[in-house]
């Protein structure tokens, strides 16, 4: 039976060690996922070579960026049952040949059409691995210490990767040009086949299952997605947010009339019947929120100076404590559960935020690295509990499920954080250069239109230049930008103190639940196939 609760530590250091078979398993899991992390991570640094290369309008950039994360869910909860009928192994390599081909597609693509259809290749594999890779951990390893300890080494895989490849991409772009980062990226998923068909068991699969209703489940969940992200700033809704919306109520729809007629959906939802999933989703959904390191990365570029290189080098440390505090998290949750362990993690996330408060453009360099290295380690290692208790709930054959609703609420709570979030920071920028320039003498209305052209990507010292003042005068504007920005990072820091102190109430409610509802029943033990 699997334990399900957290609540106890194991008893002796055997019980929680990976035998053989299972470190082999969790190996090639993790090079899995990090072909996936391989694109993420270097992917904004090619889009505007990319660009360049076919002389395209800026318009295009959008669609470059959006591309990816239509086809990632559309395929989101058909990867659960293709995981669950061809196989896990089986599905994994298809998914690792899909993204092969895409990233070959766009390294060698002739024109900016074929490079659209390469990224919906790549990201439609990627998200394949990545949704079953998760669900084999959860289906193969019963061991409540055994999962923990894997789960931690899932946790780590990310920012592992995000401490090597922009790096890596950096030079290849200054040295050679985009295509070859691509060729990165292909060699990434080749690596992900070779892992797959050496170290994952093979699965004799299940019966044939039809895919309509995980296809409309993707649909809604990429329909709300879209809608999220189309709305504006200021609250109000466009014609294109009201399309969107209307394509998710007729896909959910589409979805109850499915359920209702076909006799047995692939689509199950036995993942999230069990007391206190959805709570726990959620909580997941909520912890995407508290984003720092896009705002921190602002800071180290626009407050204190630095340029790209020393802003990713700056970042280094971040990485490196996140894999640290990923691999602390399994030991945690080893010995004091899950329960314990996410509550705790999201307090710690919720205080580094809250430090991040007392950076301004006065403090050293040093400190704004020390708070952004704290709440890397504190959110990164929360991940672990969590990701744990969402496997932990799914009835046996259901991981795919599970690990798909974990993806989708990832997705979905990114882009209401994003929406929610950077209305908060637009508002204290907006609010706090208005009060300045009033202070000071100059036309406060100008805040708005430098917070506009700022949030599009313009220059701070452009911005600062537009006046027709002294130049002294253009430093004191520059410095009242870079104070606003300040307090915009302190509107984000205390909505996402506050977001991480309700989500570990939260979790430790759905925890309870949870613990309440039946166990579900393990074929077999100790992990094995």
């Amino acid at each position: 039976m699997r334990s399900g609760t957290g609540s106890t530590a194991p008893e002796s250091p055997e019980r929680v060690r990976l035998d053989h078979d299972q470190r082999m398993l969790v190996l090639g899991v993790c090079v899995a996922v990090g072909a996936t992390c391989v694109i993420p991570a270097t992917y904004n640094y090619v889009v505007g070579p990319m660009m360049a290369t076919f002389d395209s309008e800026e318009g295009t950039s959008s669609l470059l960026r959006q591309v990816p994360n239509i086809a990632s869910l559309l395929v989101l909860f058909v990867a659960g049952v293709l995981g669950a009928w061809l196989g896990e192994r089986r599905t994994m390599v298809i998914g690792g040949v899909v993204m092969a081909v895409g990233n070959l597609v766009v390294m060698v693509a002739p024109t900016y059409p074929v490079v659209i259809v390469g990224l919906a290749l790549e990201a439609a594999g990627t998200t394949v691995l990545a949704v079953v890779a998760l669900s084999v951990i959860g289906a193969r390893i019963h061991d409540e210490g055994a999962r923990a300890s894997a789960f931690a080494t899932f946790t780590m895989v990310s920012p592992a990767v995000y401490l090597v490849l922009p790096v890596l991409a950096g030079v290849l772009l200054e040295m050679v040009t985009w295509r070859a980062v691509a060729g990165i990226w292909a060699l990434a998923a080749v690596a992900a086949v070779v892992a797959s068909l050496r170290l994952i068991p093979a699965g004799d699969g299940g019966p044939r299952r039809e895919l309509l209703t995980p296809l409309l489940a993707g649909v809604v969940c990429l329909a709300v997605v879209q809608a999220i992200s189309n709305m504006h700033v200021d609250g109000s809704v466009s014609v294109a947010t009201v399309v969107r919306l209307g394509v998710a109520a007729v896909g959910i729809a589409l979805l109850v009339w499915a359920f209702r007629r076909l006799p047995s959906p692939s689509l199950s939802l036995a993942a999230l019947r069990r007391g206190g999933v959805v709570l726990l989703l959620v909580v997941v959904a909520l912890w995407c929120f508290t984003q720092l390191w896009y705002y921190m990365t602002l800071a180290f570029e626009y407050v204190f100076g630095l340029n790209v290189f020393w802003t990713a080098m700056a970042m280094v440390p971040a990485q490196l404590c996140a894999v640290v505090g990923a691999r602390a998290a399994g030991r945690m949750v080893q010995r004091r559960g899950i329960t314990f362990s996410g509550a705790a993690l999201l307090c710690g996330t919720g205080v580094s935020l809250a430090l991040a408060v007392a950076v301004n453009v006065d403090s050293p360099l040093w400190w704004a690295i020390v708070v952004t290295c704290l709440y890397s380690m504190f959110t990164v290692a929360a991940g672990v509990p969590l990701t744990n208790a969402i496997m932990d709930s799914a009835p046996p054959g259901e991981e795919g499920s599970a690990a798909a609703f974990r993806s989708a609420a990832i997705n979905i709570g990114l882009v209401i954080g994003i929406a929610i979030v950077s209305s908060f920071v637009y508002t204290a920028f907006t609010t706090s250069l208005a009060g300045q320039f009033d202070a000071a003498g100059l036309e406060p209305g100008q805040a708005a239109d430098i917070a506009e052209d700022l949030r599009d990507g313009a220059a701070s010292e452009e911005e600062a230049a537009i006046y027709a003042v002294p130049v002294g005068r253009v430093e004191e504007i520059g410095r009242m930008q870079q104070v606003a920005m300040m307090d915009g990072l302190d509107a984000q820091s205390w909505s996402g103190a506050v977001v991480s102190f309700l989500s570990a109430g939260a979790f430790v409610w759905a925890r309870r639940r949870q613990q309440r509802a039946p166990k579900p029943l393990q074929p077999g033990s100790g992990g094995g196939p």
